[in-house]
């Protein structure tokens, strides 16, 4: 009888897996192959990568799932240019380089790579820090 494996990344499910090998592609090199913001390019940038595994509690413990699309994607100037991501890669037009074809079949690719990188960015989200008790009286 087979048994589930304890780890994680060999039970993953495929948008999962595939999110993760798009990550590591596209994203480790500057938020570290985990996503803590240590990647090999870390140091040379402007502006220190986020820290990928706190989005969740950074917004209240909810995943920012609509806004993670956006700032990965980068095609909108006035969403990008309020949040500050301008240092990042404009991964919209990159993907869309990747396939030939009509807009619309480029358009689900970018979709499609972008989704898999959120799905997989929502899959390592660190636990909630422990609350400290109260003190009694």
């Amino acid at each position: 009888m087979a048994t589930a494996s304890a780890d994680p990344e060999k039970r993953a499910e495929p948008s999962i897996e595939r999110g993760r090998e798009a990550f590591r592609s596209y994203c480790s090199s500057c938020h570290g192959i985990r996503g803590g913001g240590d990647g090999p390019l870390a140091e040379v940038l402007k502006t220190p990568p986020a820290d990928l595994t706190q989005l969740k509690n950074k917004n209240g413990g909810e995943f920012p799932k609509a806004k993670t699309e956006k700032i990965i994607d980068g095609r909108d100037p006035s969403f990008t240019r309020v949040h500050g991501v301008t240092d990042m890669p404009v991964w919209g037009e990159r993907l869309s380089l990747e396939v030939s074809g009509s807009a619309g079949k480029k358009e689900d690719h970018v979709r499609r790579r972008i989704g898999f990188i959120v799905r997989y960015l929502e899959s390592i989200q660190a636990p909630a820090p422990a609350t400290a008790p109260a003190p009694t009286k």
